[in-house]
């Protein structure tokens, strides 16, 4: 799989950049990509059982390419959740923030 990140200014890029690069700031990154990024790609390699994924950003011809292998731990979290949420759907119950944090606080 693709996954193209193509940020508006260069600050965001470089946050990309100093990811692929290995550089870690307070659970910020993980897995060499923003967090963000990185639980979205766990999360299409889950439901398109690939074992590796392709993120590419650039930015005014520069550019920060990573292969992304595949997490199962991460994953088999995500999908547990992902049971959860809907069940919650299912049944009209609001989640509970603390049960969906963003990934960095509750993973």
């Amino acid at each position: 799989g693709l996954e193209i990140k193509c940020p508006y200014h260069y600050g965001s890029f470089n946050k990309h950049k100093k990811g692929i690069e290995g550089n870690k700031f307070d659970g910020e990154f993980s897995g060499g990509l923003l967090s963000y990024n990185y639980a979205q790609i766990q999360h299409q390699m889950l439901v398109t059982s690939y074992d590796r994924w392709i993120y590419w950003s650039f930015f005014k011809g520069a550019d920060a390419l990573s292969i992304i292998e595949k997490d199962e731990d991460f994953q088999a979290e995500l999908l547990k959740r992902c049971f959860m949420f809907r069940e919650l759907v299912l049944n009209k119950i609001p989640p509970r923030e603390e049960d969906f944090l963003p990934y960095e606080k509750s993973f």
